[in-house]
């Protein structure tokens, strides 16, 4: 079987994790005897140099469809491949079409997502396989866009062999082994949440959080505002930050963890993959009832659950936990680690590629 893949994100040596989740559905299907075309796009900076990549990005897709010899057409993020992709459509009305979709591309956040509805809502209806990471997503999708077949997956699922318990390594990582430390990692971006988690721990009574410091991994366009409220807070000497890490060191971060902490405010958060991360690794999840997080964050069995961007009700689940004994943690700990089987990486991938072998005809 031949497959051209099509994204607009895709990862590489100066973004490693831009996209990642898409260069993991790849390897997926590659690791099966799969053969993948790829036309993709990598994280530019600068207005101009981001329109002339979309230009060639465009040109390259109609070209692919038209003369290009593959069985499926495969593409991620709806919404910025959706035009070339319903010209191409016009001219070989043959292509076999599987859409997967993540976030934005169904629910927009910006002015320009809600421009791209119009050819995402075409996109979605002339494909034959829409691919969803949760059964949140998959309701709105069949909802909104009324799309003939929606089958789920988790976003290449969690590498279980990376994430996994194992030795805490504070001194690597400049921590102290008698503190208790709270985590969040993820973009420092829009509506991901990293504001409520500083102004929460900020309202704690300082006895109580005498003990206890944050720790941020990750960067991203508001990394001067998070800078200004750390200082405007008083946290600085409780805020250790760590730039964008590879995987394995990832796995590292999270068990140095106590708590790891997931409050975003997006509604198009489809499934969040760092707090399936966390659990893997025996870490309980702080996580906010919103989107796909509330499909494997149980409430006070792996995790605890608070209205999304609500900060003082953050701040006393935080100070909740804090008050747990050692053996309801430890309890909490095996039940995480247990709540991530199901997406086991090995898991996610037999079912993903048996969506593209069944529909395809192999088996």
């Amino acid at each position: 079987m031949d497959i051209l893949m099509i994204s607009n994100m895709y990862p590489n040596k100066e973004n490693p994790s831009y996209g990642i989740f898409v260069e993991k559905s790849v390897e997926m299907l590659e690791s099966e005897g799969i053969n993948i075309q790829k036309i993709v796009m990598y994280k530019t900076t600068g207005k101009i140099k981001k329109i002339l990549s979309y230009i060639l990005f465009y040109f390259k897709i109609i070209y692919g469809l038209i003369f290009g010899t593959y069985d499926i057409l495969y593409v991620h993020y709806a919404s910025h491949s959706a035009i070339p992709i319903i010209l191409g459509k016009i001219l070989k009305r043959n292509i076999v079409i599987y859409t997967n979709v993540h976030g934005s591309d169904v629910i927009p956040e910006k002015f320009v997502h809600r421009v791209l509805q119009i050819p995402t809502r075409k996109l979605i209806g002339i494909s034959d396989v829409v691919i969803v990471p949760s059964n949140y997503f998959k309701d709105i999708v069949k909802n909104k866009y009324k799309a003939r077949t929606v089958y789920i997956s988790p976003s290449g699922g969690v590498d279980r062999h990376v994430f996994k318990p194992q030795e805490r390594k504070f001194k690597e990582y400049g921590l102290k082994e008698e503190k208790k430390y709270i985590g969040f990692i993820g973009r420092i971006d829009y509506e991901k949440g990293w504001d409520d988690l500083i102004n929460a721990f900020a309202l704690l009574d300082s006895s109580l959080v005498e003990n206890w410091e944050l720790i941020i991994v990750g960067s991203g366009k508001q990394n001067n505002d998070l800078s200004t409220l750390i200082s405007e807070k008083k946290l600085n000497e409780k805020v250790k930050r760590f730039d964008l890490l590879p995987h394995n060191k990832l796995s590292e971060v999270y068990n140095l963890l106590d708590v790891f902490v997931f409050p975003t405010r997006r509604a198009g958060e489809s499934l969040g993959l760092v707090g399936l991360e966390s659990l893997s690794c025996g870490i309980p999840v702080i996580g906010s009832k919103i989107g796909g997080l509330r499909e494997y964050i149980i409430d006070k069995e792996n995790g605890l659950l608070y209205e999304a961007g609500n900060v003082k009700e953050l701040a006393q689940t935080l100070e909740e936990y804090m008050h747990y004994s050692h053996d309801v943690i430890s309890e909490m700990k095996k039940k995480s680690i247990e709540s991530s089987n199901d997406y086991d990486k090995d898991n996610v991938k037999k079912h993903f590629v048996k969506i593209f072998k069944q529909v395809g005809g192999i088996i």
